[in-house]
């Protein structure tokens, strides 16, 4: 008597939609859309992944589950990350970017007008304009790598805590150094690690936040590195 056996295969589905105009998608298990039309609602679940490219315009994605977004250019009115769900933007437009959870949102390039984060979030920025308003809450994480703010107000809640990874900082009036650790409010200014120049106004600093800047010896190490990096190679 002969035996079979049954193998559970998950069907990748891959859907590439180019009509202008169509309905709410939802997807759901390990689904996958190319997204390029215009709609208003979005729906991720699962380990689904989106991408969003030229001409894609959502009024609103939702991302829950283990889901990805993929941003590679098109415009979101409003992208919302939950449970352990991630985003990535590498171009592209978004009006608000909202990070809830555990999630994790990554943006190296693009242009983001205003940044929420909530719950245990993480954020990290290391390219890209940001052009509005920052906000942080609970006890998410932020940590800037690079990018540029055009009159960015930031404003530093909770427990949360921030990270600007550069170097050559200045702390404008309001503002003081307690070890490696931003106390007050005010002009903000430093160069990214390429030596790219920057400024963000802190707005508001709750005393249970934490605004992080490296301390010296971890950019004297850098420094170490890479002068002993450059005579290996001579």
């Amino acid at each position: 008597m002969k035996t079979g056996k049954m193998t559970n295969c998950l069907l990748l589905v891959f859907l590439i939609v180019t009509d202008s105009t169509k309905a709410d998608f939802t997807l759901r298990g390990n689904e996958q859309l190319t997204f390029n039309w215009q709609t208003i609602n979005g729906y991720l679940y699962n380990t689904s992944r989106v991408f969003i490219v030229p001409n894609g315009h959502i009024s609103y994605l939702r991302c829950y589950n283990y889901s990805t977004a993929n941003m590679s250019g098109g415009i979101a009115v409003r992208i919302n990350s939950y449970n352990y769900s991630t985003v990535n933007i590498s171009s592209g437009s978004v009006s608000i970017l909202a990070a809830d959870d555990s999630s994790t949102i990554n943006l190296s390039s693009g242009t983001v007008a205003r940044i929420d984060t909530f719950g245990y979030s993480t954020t990290n920025i290391s390219g890209g304009n940001i052009s509005g308003n920052l906000y942080l809450n609970d006890y998410s994480n932020m940590n800037f790598f690079g990018g540029t703010f055009n009159g960015l107000l930031s404003n530093f809640y909770d427990f949360s805590t921030t990270t600007f990874h550069g170097k050559n900082f200045n702390c404008g009036s309001g503002l003081t150094l307690n070890g490696n650790r931003i106390l007050g409010t005010g002009i903000l200014s430093g160069q990214w690690l390429n030596g790219t120049t920057w400024s963000v106004n802190i707005m508001y600093n709750d005393p249970t936040a934490t605004i992080l800047i490296p301390e010296p010896a971890t950019l004297l190490l850098f420094g170490f590195g890479a002068v002993m990096l450059r005579k290996k190679r001579l």
